[in-house]
């Protein structure tokens, strides 16, 4: 069990890691084998701050304090930590927050990731290249999303603004894949992300 104050609760994951999670060595593979004993060691060797993994994730501190109370806060964190840079690399750098739910979709508990669409309006199929460069707005591939929040028993929503975009909540939940579903996940996020 975790052990830090309830604003400072969060785990700084380093380069290196992140490397690792993200397919330099076959994690899902790992995970499946045994979650709870990667989950422990994650705890021992990075410390309980704001993760950054390429954007800044903002947390409420009690609720952070809240999903801290088992284990399983760290494998659906660092599951999520993957869905969240697989988002990074197709150039969502920024307006990107994280947050804990204690009934976002369902009843369940589980983890909200919010992103804020600005290019909303554009249509990737005829954008010009000038249309999306770093700073500009970007474009989210929403058939992607859904399918990944389906395939994580979780939901996804939308909520367009005239003018300003769209606000997209994706909601997985705390257990959101049985463990014969890791393989299915990681080769998901890896190939088509």
């Amino acid at each position: 069990m975790l052990r830090a104050s309830a604003r400072n609760q969060f785990i700084q994951l380093k380069d290196r890691f992140l490397l690792q999670a993200l397919g330099l060595i076959p994690f899902f593979k790992i995970a499946t084998l045994n979650l709870m004993s990667i989950a422990k060691e994650i705890e021992k060797l990075f410390m309980l701050q704001f993760i950054k993994v390429g954007a800044q994730f903002k947390i409420n501190g009690d609720e952070a304090g809240q999903a801290l109370k088992g284990d399983s806060f760290l494998i659906s964190h660092l599951l999520v930590c993957i869905i969240s840079h697989s988002f990074l690399t197709l150039g969502l750098n920024k307006n990107i927050s994280f947050a804990w739910s204690s009934s976002n979709w369902g009843g369940k508990n589980g983890f909200r990731i919010e992103i804020e669409d600005d290019g909303f309006g554009i249509d990737p199929e005829n954008a010009e290249p000038t249309d999306i460069i770093e700073g500009d707005p970007f474009i989210l591939p929403w058939e992607k999303i859904e399918y990944l929040a389906r395939l994580l028993q979780g939901n996804v929503t939308q909520k367009s603004t005239p003018g300003k975009g769209r606000l997209v909540t994706l909601f997985l939940p705390l257990t959101f894949i049985p463990e014969k579903q890791h393989d299915i996940l990681g080769n998901y996020v890896q190939k088509i992300f």
